[in-house]
């Protein structure tokens, strides 16, 4: 049986960190770490911690920053291409092979403007960019977020459709536990979206802390990924108090929880 592979979000400075506490990854930020809009030089730094550790840097989240809009009337298709071929460049050189698309700022609606219409923006987002991830060999995960959060791409049905849409190997679905049992929670919707789904993360309900922190579906939530065939990297996003602690609580929740799953 293949181990399922967990990793955390976090930055690459405490690469040792995550390493000794037994995680098998990192997955950084684009925006904060690939920085795709600075110099090469102010990247050169963060590669370097990067290459230096023995903790492997496969995954990035944060992908848009908040003002590079992909709905609305300000948006800007140079800026796009320019900002996406810099990222999965860069994605590559860090070893970075899966990179998460959630930017609930850069792919809000705004007000009075059309739901229609931006969802058609995202789509063309997408195919815009989709040559780009395949050219570097990158999977952007698109990352169905709570309504608190975003109001475009609220449950994971909906963003298996436009991934569906978008139709290209390059553009795939992540499913985040924190996000889906908040209000998603259409189960059925999940299990219909598990083969586009190739990344995921978890974090309690409401907390956001660590598996094993608070009872919230959790369990449900990783059986419904194992028995549907799931293969996929997990990793935790969340907040964390005393990190010792907590990294154990969510490694051992998290294996034991997958492996007592038939």
């Amino acid at each position: 049986m293949k181990r399922l592979k967990i990793g955390i979000c976090g930055n690459a400075s405490k690469a040792g960190l995550y390493a000794e506490a037994g995680f098998d990854y990192m997955e950084i930020s684009v925006a904060g770490e690939l920085m795709p809009e600075k110099p090469a030089s102010e990247f050169a730094g963060v590669l370097h911690d990067i290459r230096s550790s023995s903790m492997p840097c496969c995954c990035a989240n944060g992908f848009l920053p908040p003002d590079l809009k992909v709905c609305g009337s300000e948006i800007n298709r140079k800026r796009w291409i320019s900002y996406a071929e810099i990222a999965f460049s860069r994605a590559v050189q860090a070893g970075v092979d899966t990179i998460v698309f959630g930017s609930g700022g850069a792919r809000r609606c705004p007000e009075g403007f059309s739901a229609a219409s931006a969802s058609e923006q995202i789509l063309d987002f997408l195919l815009t960019i989709a040559p780009l991830a395949e050219k570097h060999g990158v999977t952007l995960v698109i990352e169905p977020l709570r309504k608190k959060e975003c109001n475009m791409l609220t449950s994971v049905a909906t963003a298996s459709t436009l991934v569906s849409r978008v139709n290209h190997p390059n553009i795939r679905l992540l499913v985040d536990s924190f996000h889906f049992l908040t209000d998603d929670l259409d189960t059925e919707g999940l299990v219909w979206s598990l083969p586009l789904i190739t990344h995921a993360h978890v974090a309690t309900v409401p907390s956001r802390r660590v598996p094993g922190f608070e009872e919230c579906g959790l369990t449900q939530f990783l059986e419904i990924l194992k028995k549907g065939g799931y293969q996929g990297r997990i990793s935790f996003e969340g907040s964390i108090d005393d990190f010792k602690t907590d990294a154990e609580k969510c490694l051992s929740f998290l294996r034991n929880s997958w492996d007592a799953i038939p």
